[in-house]
C-alpha cells in the first residue's frame, strides 16, 4: 500500500544522507589533493567513491531498511550506476579545471549538483 507521508520521508532522509556523504567526500577530495597531493584527476574519483560507498551505506542502514531487494542486488545496482557517476563527475571536473577558470572545488561542487538535478 502507497504511503505518502512515508514516501516523502525516505526521500528527505535519503537526501540529507546524500547531503552529509557529499560534505564527506569533499572532504575525502581535500585530504587526497590538497594534503597528500594525489593528482586531482585521481583524487576526484577516489572521492566520489568514498562518497557513494556511504551514501549506499548510510541509506540501506538508516532509510531503505525494510526493502525486499536483497543486499547483493541493491550493491550490483549501486555498482553500476556508481561507476557512470564516477566517470561522468571526473570527466565534467576534468574538462572544467583543463578549459576553464573553474577551481578545483568550485567543478566538483558544480558538476555533483548538475549530476543529481540532471540523474545523469
Amino acid at each position: 500500500m502507497f504511503k505518502p507521508f512515508a514516501e516523502v520521508s525516505k526521500l528527505v532522509h535519503y537526501s540529507l544522507w546524500g547531503f552529509a556523504t557529499f560534505l564527506i567526500g569533499l572532504g575525502a577530495l581535500y585530504v587526497l589533493y590538497d594534503i597528500w597531493l594525489v593528482p586531482y584527476w585521481i583524487a576526484v574519483p577516489l572521492s566520489v567513491g568514498v562518497n557513494l560507498i556511504l551514501h549506499y551505506a548510510a541509506s540501506r542502514r538508516f532509510v531503505f531498511t525494510k526493502t525486499d531487494r536483497p543486499v547483493e542486488e541493491g550493491l550490483f545496482i549501486f555498482i553500476c550506476i556508481g561507476v557512470l557517476e564516477i566517470i561522468f563527475i571526473t570527466g565534467g571536473v576534468t574538462l572544467l579545471v583543463e578549459y576553464t577558470s573553474v577551481g578545483l572545488y568550485w567543478s566538483r561542487i558544480g558538476v555533483g549538483i548538475y549530476a543529481i538535478v540532471t540523474g545523469k
